[in-house]
């Protein structure tokens, strides 16, 4: 009977708030729910957030905002190669956004990116992605000038597309941002 009551408190506070203008919790970005369940959402919500990027056809400043709930502005650093659009989260499980769309003129095997920054209070470790993508498909090791807080990249395969986990250097790795390459392979 407790669980009958509860499930019907919380559909009478989703009705309410639904009549009160606010969203649906199902049409509310990943970032939002998690910040409203008073959560940054740990990985779960990254994986969510990343399963819509990657069902894209291609990128919009309006889906990567809808999916991340992320407002994105375009950057002083775009060129005649990129269009750069950046923003950044108060909470939630990612830090920020950057987006990357190619410009006619670019070289051909320029490809559109979304560059996701993982929120410090969100640990993605390698049990996490070998337990969601398997195993790595590739690995991308920096040179060896580069600082000691470049990351290595775990590269999967997602669908057609491919997702790269920046990952610390230092144990226990995690990631601390997520690459999303759209053009397919």
């Amino acid at each position: 009977m407790t669980i009958c009551r509860t499930t019907m408190v919380l559909a009478a506070i989703g009705t309410l708030a639904v009549l009160a203008g606010a969203a649906p919790m199902a049409a509310r970005p990943v970032a939002a729910a998690a910040d409203q369940q008073g959560t940054s959402g740990g990985p779960a919500a990254v994986f969510t957030m990343l399963d819509g990027l990657v069902g894209l056809p291609r990128l919009s400043t309006a889906d990567v905002s809808r999916l991340t709930g992320v407002s994105l502005s375009e950057a002083a650093d775009s060129n005649q190669y990129f269009k750069i659009y950046r923003g950044t989260a108060p909470a939630g499980p990612i830090a920020g956004v950057e987006l990357r769309v190619v410009q006619p003129g670019a070289a051909a095997s320029a490809k559109d990116l979304v560059i996701l920054t993982v929120a410090a209070s969100v640990t993605i470790g390698v049990t996490d992605l070998t337990r969601r993508y398997g195993q790595i498909v590739d690995l991308g090791v920096p040179l060896p000038t580069a600082p000691r807080s470049a990351p290595e990249y775990y590269r999967y395969r997602v669908g057609q597309r491919i997702v790269s986990f920046g990952m610390t250097r230092t144990a226990p790795a995690r990631a601390t941002s997520v690459v999303l390459d759209l053009s397919r392979r």
